[in-house]
């Protein structure tokens, strides 16, 4: 979404991006403002070495003189044929921070090899920035901090208000809960290093040591095995009738509006647009602190932060927050000041100018 919303931005402010994708598998394309032409390259396996060749031809016939770049890889393969030229210069956006495997880490260190002068890195965060200089030894000359930003309007509780219907899309009320109930919520893929494992030993705390007995309610889908494993130990837990697996959601918003409290439980994280959407929602939000979290959440008006595999750090700050009344207009109005896809666009045509 990051990129699609990028493109468009770029083609509404008189560029003229022509887009290449390295997967056939995308889910999102049809959002791609139409007049975007667009080539998939097809790889024979993930190191096809040959699609650098292709990107090299699109990128002459076209004339092209400034090439964007999301992530590493598709850097790599894009610049590893212009070491040499000058004349194209190309702008590299990171997104990931603490590689989670050595094998990671060794490529990632390759591929930055061939970050020259003439180039520019876009960071999400202050500590993504940090951290490339410290791990990888990456010190560009050109690098900017521009955070991620979203649809300020459409996460809006203004306009989410209008678009719920007396209530039909209440969530809690299909779940059987009254809307005294209070609720923690989880959006993002299930995968090892969000930590929802933590987050159910958290809820466990919650209820045992600190007496409040809110429901954790988790959106988001991954693997059957991962899926079925926090199955079973939400069902181990003594509190399973407390916790919500509702799958992967077209439109989170409903279950932002009846949230009491958004939750990343992360080990791994960079700057989490999950967050960002709750926020402008306000939604009060208890992070791990991982990542840019520290400079999303800077006072306890807007949320609190936890230790990432730390279930009592996680209970304490959700017992925090569930605990007193929230300032949603004074959340929601930080996060359009701070983090509105206008401002992110803004920075980055400066950036690409």
């Amino acid at each position: 979404m990051f990129f699609v919303n990028l493109v468009n931005g770029f083609k509404k402010n008189g560029y003229q991006p022509i887009v290449v994708l390295l997967s056939e598998h995308n889910p999102i394309l049809n959002r791609l403002d139409p007049e975007v032409p667009y080539h998939i390259l097809k790889r024979r396996f993930r190191y096809d070495l040959s699609v650098s060749g292709k990107i090299r031809s699109i990128i002459q016939s076209e004339n092209i003189k400034k090439v964007f770049c999301v992530e590493l890889f598709s850097f790599f393969l894009s610049k590893r044929l212009f070491l040499f030229n000058q004349e194209v210069r190309f702008f590299l956006s990171v997104h990931n921070s603490i590689p989670i495997t050595k094998k990671a880490y060794t490529l990632d260190l390759i591929y930055l090899r061939f970050f020259q002068k003439n180039d520019r890195v876009i960071f999400v965060c202050n500590f993504q920035k940090d951290c490339y200089k410290e791990r990888y030894y990456f010190r560009p000359r050109n690098s900017y901090v521009i955070y991620n930003g979203i649809n300020v309007s459409h996460y809006s509780r203004t306009m989410t208000t209008k678009e719920l219907n007396n209530g039909e899309m209440s969530w809690k009320s299909r779940m059987g809960l009254s809307e005294l109930d209070k609720t923690i919520l989880i959006i993002g893929r299930l995968a090892q290093e969000k930590g929802h494992l933590y987050a159910i030993k958290a809820l466990q705390h919650l209820h045992t040591n600190l007496g409040l007995h809110a429901h954790l309610v988790i959106v988001g889908g991954g693997t059957a095995d991962f899926e079925n494993m926090l199955t079973e130990a939400a069902n181990k837990s003594g509190v399973q009738n407390y916790i919500h697996f509702v799958g992967s959601q077209k439109e989170v918003r409903p279950y932002l509006y009846y949230a009491d409290v958004f939750s990343l439980t992360s080990f791994s994280e960079t700057f989490s647009i999950a967050a960002l959407e709750a926020l402008s929602m306000g939604v009060p939000c208890s992070l791990t602190k991982v990542g840019g979290a520290p400079e999303m959440i800077v006072n306890e008006n807007i949320g609190t932060l936890c230790e990432s595999r730390n279930e009592a750090s996680m209970a304490d700050s959700w017992n925090l927050l569930l605990r007193k009344e929230p300032d949603r207009e004074y959340i929601s109005r930080y996060a359009v000041e701070s983090f509105s896809f206008d401002k992110m666009l803004k920075n980055y045509l400066e950036v690409i100018n």
